[in-house]
């Protein structure tokens, strides 16, 4: 594609779209055009030959501050009358960026912080309590990290094939018995 096909595709595109840019990866679907027809002998940012095309690049999308997720949940905790879920969350248009804030138990932290902080929160203290005491869910349980301390891991050849194993110390003493001969360890000790 030249750089007069590219133009008409870029402003061909908008027009369809109510005059929104489109981004190179659009234009790329719709045209069949490659990164390399513009890049980088006609331009150097995608910004550039939207611009040149008379259209207003797209700004980058901005992630929430922390402060306002913590106000929206503080919002959404007093409309449901419980603490949300991550479904109620994914329901919510303008919860962009939660993950953000971290799991349901961590979030139930930083808006208690911030309901401690500020006053007129009462009623949403509680909801945040109910979570942070809650009992760990299996799947929170299972999520947190162990530490194992000192220790040393192996890279062990397995059967005829290029298959390899790798052991860990807390089982290494049954695998050591069975590979010891074939196999001279190089390890050197980490932290986990």
């Amino acid at each position: 594609m030249n750089k007069s096909e590219i133009l008409d595709s870029i402003r061909r595109i908008a027009a369809a779209s109510n005059g929104k840019a489109p981004g190179s990866q659009r234009v790329a679907t719709e045209t069949g055009m490659r990164k390399s027809d513009w890049y980088p002998k006609l331009w150097v940012r995608w910004s550039d030959a939207v611009r040149e095309a008379g259209l207003r690049p797209n700004s980058l999308t901005v992630a929430p501050s922390d402060e306002d997720l913590i106000k929206k949940h503080i919002i959404l905790i007093r409309q449901l009358g419980r603490f949300p879920i991550e479904s109620d969350l994914r329901l919510e248009s303008n919860f962009r960026g939660i993950s953000s804030l971290g799991r349901k138990r961590e979030r139930a932290t930083k808006v208690l912080e911030y309901c401690r902080e500020h006053s007129g929160f009462d009623d949403v203290v509680s909801f945040c309590d109910g979570v942070i005491t809650a009992k760990p869910s299996p799947r929170e349980q299972s999520a947190a990290p162990s530490v194992r301390g000192l220790g040393y891991v192996y890279l062990i050849k397995h059967g005829n094939r290029a298959e390899y194993k790798i052991v860990e110390h807390s089982i290494l003493s049954a695998v050591r018995e069975r590979f010891v001969s074939n196999y001279q360890s190089d390890s050197s000790p980490f932290t986990l």
